[in-house]
């Protein structure tokens, strides 16, 4: 896909994603409420879109496990889940 069309389709997504906010019911419900304690908004999203080719072979989803699985922890993962507070069991 040339850059052309990545940027073109870019810009569609922003203005769909720009559309759907402005058309929501729940955001301008609550923004109408933050207007109403006397207050103005400024809202800034930011979203970051990468474009990347499609590598052949490669499955959709990943595969389901059944059964008992059994997972290994790193060093590493068992200090990152801890900082989560989840205990790996």
């Amino acid at each position: 896909m040339n850059e052309d069309i990545q940027e073109t389709l870019k810009s569609k997504l922003q203005a769909a994603i720009n559309q759907s906010l402005n058309d929501s019911p729940l955001i301008n419900r609550i923004l109408e409420e933050i207007r109403a304690q006397g207050y103005e908004v400024l809202l800034y999203i930011e979203a970051t879109t990468s474009i990347i080719p499609k590598q052949e072979g490669v499955p959709d989803s990943p595969p389901a496990v059944s059964g008992n699985t059994e997972i290994c922890f790193s060093p590493e993962d068992r200090k990152f889940l801890k900082d989560l507070r989840i205990k790996p069991e």
